[in-house]
């Protein structure tokens, strides 16, 4: 079985991953952990790259952390894991 599980900074994700830990059997049984940033619009310089913003990079950051954090709590009840920001 594949478990899709979308995070944000909520103070829900503990009961969201106690709830699939609960009720999902671990054997053969694979949850993927996804973040999404939301996108930011600013006006940069023509000569700098399209995807650059030291905003998104500090977002991203954070997201990493709590994905890894929410990966660990999953791969430690016995599921695996993998995770996309």
């Amino acid at each position: 079985m594949r478990i899709l599980v979308a995070i944000d900074d909520s103070k829900s994700l503990e009961e969201l991953l106690r709830v699939v830990i609960m009720q999902i059997r671990t054997q053969d049984s694979e949850v993927r952990i996804l973040h999404v940033l939301q996108p930011i619009s600013v006006s940069t310089p023509p000569q700098m790259a399209r995807r650059f913003t030291p905003e998104i990079e500090e977002q991203r950051k954070q997201a990493q952390e709590l994905i890894d954090t929410a990966t660990k709590q999953i791969a430690s009840a016995g599921f695996k894991g993998k995770r996309l920001v």
